[in-house]
């Protein structure tokens, strides 16, 4: 007696279907690239924090002897015997190359009338908080044999420097920038001439901060689960 076995229902579910390989297979490559994509832009995120003390924000007068402006401080004033080491924002609507209306800073004293005005500087610091690969000052001085320089510290030692002479920046703002790893700037006048003395005026400080510890740490450990469910994903994958 010849017995039939019956048809198993699930052996069609059962049965390698080439089709959903393939589907299978575009799928887990769209999600690689989508965890491609996502690590190429949280790490954007992560190396791009840059703070900006444009001055705009601030009202025309004395902003007093310390002060901060977009996450970034200005202390520690001299002016060289100037009258005054009180900061002070003032306004001018002047074309001026390098220069982003309406405030910039200058200090001892200010116009109360919007306008162009210089002022005597000798040198002050700039703090922020946690460490920074980059900075730029924006300058603008009155023509003289004195130089400006921009500073930067790490743990009290001076790791990088640029210069400019007064006279280069004579006809509008123009920028100082360091590079490297640092923790607090200073941006200082020398020269023979008058005490080291200058007359100054800065807009767009910018700083660019290092991320810190923590927050690597926590987008690593984001990034890693990300990566661990898609390998556990695919390995379940239909073959």
């Amino acid at each position: 007696m010849l017995l039939r076995s019956s048809p198993d229902p699930t052996a069609q579910s059962r049965t390698h279907n080439p089709c959903t390989s393939l589907a299978w297979r575009n799928a887990s490559g769209n999600m690689g690239m989508f965890l491609a994509l996502l690590i190429w832009g949280l790490s954007l995120q992560i190396h791009a924090q840059v703070l900006l003390a444009g001055f705009d924000d601030l009202t025309m007068g004395f902003v007093g002897k310390s002060f901060t402006d977009g996450g970034i401080t200005f202390s520690n004033l001299d002016m060289r015997g100037g009258p005054s080491r009180t900061f002070a924002i003032q306004t001018s609507l002047k074309d001026t190359p390098g220069f982003s209306p309406p405030n910039y800073l200058i200090f001892g004293a200010y116009s109360p009338q919007p306008g162009f005005l210089l002022t005597r500087f000798g040198s002050l610091d700039i703090t922020f908080s946690g460490e920074a690969t980059a900075a730029t000052v924006y300058a603008h001085t009155v023509s003289s044999a004195n130089i400006l320089t921009l500073q930067a510290f790490q743990n009290g030692n001076v790791v990088a420097a640029e210069t400019l002479f007064a006279s280069e920046a004579s006809s509008g703002f123009a920028p100082l920038t360091v590079l490297g790893e640092f923790d607090r700037l200073r941006l200082v006048a020398s020269g023979a001439y008058d005490n080291g003395a200058i007359l100054l005026g800065i807009d767009n400080v910018s700083v660019t901060i290092i991320p810190e510890p923590h927050i690597n740490g926590l987008v690593a450990a984001g990034l890693t689960l990300l990566t661990l469910a898609y390998i556990a994903r695919r390995s379940r994958s239909p073959s």
